[in-house]
């Protein structure tokens, strides 16, 4: 006769399903954080567009215009006359400021109007931005190393 022992199966179903549980919780915790990272990441892509002026390097000042904003606002490069476009860019987001800056004028950087040369920053960011995938990876690994050290310190 053959007998099979099921003591503990219950334990077992509910330690799998704790398993099953910090999993889905792991994923949740590292969306958030990969959105943090990655959110971090362009507002410093977008900094580096500034500093660089442009990835692909954004048309010169008209002369006369640059030669009036090196009067008017010494030392402020392209797109940096008083740096409102730059925070909306570059800021964490606030009530004022985040990525998609809600600026009438910021349109006509980004695609050009009328005598107004295109500087996109947003286009440069779709286009050139590159996100560290090992990075990512790690930090769903992490999430995932971290909701299971806490099932078996229970």
């Amino acid at each position: 006769m053959l007998t099979i022992d099921l003591t503990g199966l219950e334990e077992l179903e509910k330690q799998l399903n704790e398993i099953k549980d910090a999993v889905s919780d792991a994923k949740v915790l590292a969306r958030q954080a990969v959105n943090q990272y990655l959110f971090r990441e362009i507002l410093d892509f977008a900094r580096h567009i500034f500093e660089v002026e442009g990835i692909d390097p954004w048309e010169p000042l008209d002369e006369v215009y640059e030669a009036r904003k090196a009067l008017s606002h010494p030392g402020q490069t392209i797109l940096r006359r008083d740096d409102v476009l730059y925070q909306a860019y570059t800021s964490e987001v606030t009530d004022d400021y985040g990525l998609f800056p809600d600026i009438e004028y910021a349109q006509y950087h980004e695609t050009g109007h009328d005598n107004l040369k295109a500087r996109p920053v947003f286009g440069q960011i779709k286009e050139h931005f590159v996100p560290n995938r090992e990075h990512i990876k790690g930090i769903y690994r992490d999430e995932l190393a971290n909701q299971i050290l806490n099932i078996v310190n229970r």
